[in-house]
């Protein structure tokens, strides 16, 4: 079925080109610490900008439901990557181990295992229906089942994480203004998606602005590292 654009299609892909550019920006910094989380982190946004927009363009509820599992790609290892990505930042790099990665990444490939196997289970959506009518952006509705409640629990937790890490960074003493000041950034960067989510998971809107607020949090982290560094 041919893709619709709509209202939110188009920013939704716009986002996804401006964080593939800084994703093929950063590729040749991989060598320095903190370049492979913020690359997963980039490439999450990408798929997840990319697949919702498809998402929320096609009419087809089959098609959309895969675009909608293949999202999934982006919640759970966005925050999984800024993490880890705050973690050497702050100087912490002796955690980031092999062990430690893996073990923080369980919930999240747990989560796009059980996305994809729902049908056989319904942990992460109970209930899916078809919306009408069916010119409607949004097509399908989700009653959400236990496990989607404990992955946002735990991405959310993994954002505050992050969030904490970069004020202990420019709250310590002795660190440079210009340290200061980046660490701040990145600390704005982090609050950025997290209200685009709030809105949506309080059903405030049916369109989940996070991966925008991302998009943003992107633009703000590698500006911050070509400025301040």
């Amino acid at each position: 079925m041919a893709l619709a654009f709509n209202v939110y299609t188009v920013p939704l892909f716009v986002a996804a080109a401006i964080s593939l550019v800084l994703l093929l920006v950063t590729l040749p910094q991989r060598g320095r610490p903190g370049a492979w989380p913020m690359i997963g982190f980039l490439g999450a946004i990408v798929v997840w900008t990319v697949s919702y927009g498809l998402m929320l363009g096609t009419g087809s509820p089959v098609q959309r439901l895969f675009w909608h599992n293949l999202r999934f790609v982006g919640p759970t290892l966005t925050t999984l990557a800024i993490f880890v990505f705050a973690l050497e930042y702050t100087g912490r790099s002796e955690l980031v181990t092999t062990r430690h990665v893996l073990l923080l990444a369980v919930v999240p490939i747990l989560t796009n295992l059980l996305v994809w196997t729902n049908q056989f289970h319904h942990l992460v959506r109970a209930t899916t229906t078809v919306v009408e009518p069916a010119g409607n952006v949004v097509r399908l509705a989700f009653t959400w089942g236990p496990w989607y409640y404990l992955h946002v629990v735990y991405s959310y937790l993994l954002a505050i994480g992050s969030m904490a890490l970069f004020v202990e960074k420019f709250l310590r003493l002795g660190e440079s203004t210009t340290a200061v000041k980046q660490a701040r950034t990145m600390f704005y960067a982090t609050i950025a998606p997290l209200f685009g989510n709030l809105v949506y998971l309080l059903g405030i809107t049916e369109v989940d602005f996070a991966p925008f607020g991302f998009t943003l949090s992107a633009v703000l982290i590698v500006t911050a590292i070509a400025i301040y560094s």
